[in-house]
């Protein structure tokens, strides 16, 4: 399987937790210093990059410097 690793994400975009409403609505959940993991196609794991390099090596998989930039989700079905 083919793994994925986007790490050092100035801003990573999580809108983690349930549907938001109101004032609720500007809370989009963020971590600094960023880390994805992709396996497959799917995301498997995500976190700052210092957690998430604790647990995945970066040999044999391709590696994204996401340094400066923001990473957030595309909703695609």
């Amino acid at each position: 399987m083919s793994r994925l690793i986007i790490k050092n994400a100035s801003e990573l975009v999580t809108c983690k937790g349930g549907p938001k409403h109101g004032k609720n609505m500007s809370e989009i959940g963020k971590i600094h210093d960023g880390c994805v993991v992709v396996e497959g196609g799917i995301i498997t794991d995500v976190g700052t990059t210092d957690e998430v390099l604790l647990k995945y090596s970066t040999d044999d998989c391709k590696v994204i410097d996401a340094s400066g930039r923001a990473v957030l989700p595309g909703f695609i079905d």
